[in-house]
Order: C-alpha cells, then sequence, then structure tokens
C-alpha cells in the first residue's frame, strides 16, 4: 500500500469559527455534549456516500475522508468529515483491504480552502465496528496527526465507530454526530 505521509504539524481554528457555520440545531448538539472528549462531525452527504460505497459489497471498501480539524490548544477537538472519497483501485475481502495509492491522486485537487485529509474510512461486513489490530497499525503508520480520523462501519449491523489519533482512541458514540452542513 502506497499511502503518503499525513504527519504535517498543522495550527487548528478554533471551534467559534465551527460554531458560526453551522445549523442552529447542529450547534446547540455540540455544545450540548457534556464530556471532554473529542467530538466528530460527518456531513450528512458525506455520510451518505461512505454508506452507498460500503453497502455495495460484503467485501471490506474504504476510502478517505476530506474536512477540517478545530480546537487544539486546551480546547476540545472537533474533526468534521466533509467529504469522502471511496478507493477505486483496491483489492478486498471479508476480513481485509488494500487501497491503492491512486486514492491520494483522487484527493488532491479537491484539497482547497483549507480543506485536508482529515482521515479514511473502511467497512467490516457483519464484524461490527471496531479497529482491528491491522487498523490500528494503518492509522498509526499514515494517519498520524491527533485529529486522524479513522471510521468504521459494518453496514450489516448498522454499526459506525470512530476513532482518532496515531494512537486510535475510541470516540464515544454521543460524541459522533451526523449533521446537515458545515
Amino acid at each position: 500500500m502506497q499511502w503518503r505521509d499525513q504527519s504535517e504539524t498543522l495550527t487548528l481554528p478554533k471551534q467559534e469559527v465551527l460554531l458560526a457555520h453551522l445549523a442552529a440545531a447542529d450547534s446547540a448538539r455540540l455544545n450540548d455534549m457534556d464530556n471532554t472528549s473529542p467530538r466528530v462531525l460527518i456531513a450528512a452527504g458525506c455520510m451518505s456516500t461512505m454508506r452507498e460505497d460500503v453497502d455495495q459489497s460484503r467485501e471490506e471498501r474504504g476510502g478517505l475522508l476530506l474536512g477540517r480539524a478545530y480546537g487544539g490548544g486546551g480546547e476540545t477537538q472537533v474533526v468534521v468529515a466533509e467529504r469522502s472519497i471511496a478507493s477505486r483501485a483496491f483489492s478486498s475481502t471479508g476480513v481485509s483491504l488494500r487501497m491503492e495509492s491512486e486514492i491520494w491522486d483522487l484527493a488532491r485537487p479537491l484539497l482547497v480552502d483549507g480543506t485536508i485529509v482529515v482521515g479514511w474510512y473502511h467497512s467490516h461486513p457483519d464484524l461490527g465496528a471496531f479497529f482491528s489490530d491491522t487498523d490500528r497499525a494503518t492509522q498509526r503508520s499514515f494517519f498520524r496527526n491527533p485529529f486522524s480520523l479513522g471510521l468504521v462501519i459494518d453496514p450489516v449491523r448498522n454499526e459506525l465507530s470512530a476513532f482518532l489519533g496515531p494512537d486510535s482512541t475510541h470516540i464515544p458514540p454521543e460524541n459522533v454526530m451526523v449533521t446537515e452542513g458545515p
């Protein structure tokens, strides 16, 4: 697998920038979360395209997540997945996925106006939404920023789990929300 290093250090904008662009209901939901764990927001369109991809097969599928990250410096971190790009060159089975480097070529022209690669997604059809040892190694090797997001979708069981950073910290389900924007 030929992945491009995504560990550059970025200065993240403050959450106020995000809150100014969210719908009022989404902003209120975000502010009502009563823990200090990072938050993951998935735009409804992004969720829809991921589901279209992973629902196509009982074999693993996946791709990249594009969006923005906010917070840091003592502020609770928020990662927003605005768009997903499905891998077109891959090999997979019911328990493995190998995406080729062409995914980066698909993403590159979309990285404009502050949009960055915030992570990746893949499916575990009828296995449950968890990070395997291989998933953790992939996250640690290729998605090393503190905001790097890994999503696992089990399309059969209708489960979703989110993991953040090089240590693959599990994000509580109540801190993962699908939004109409930004």
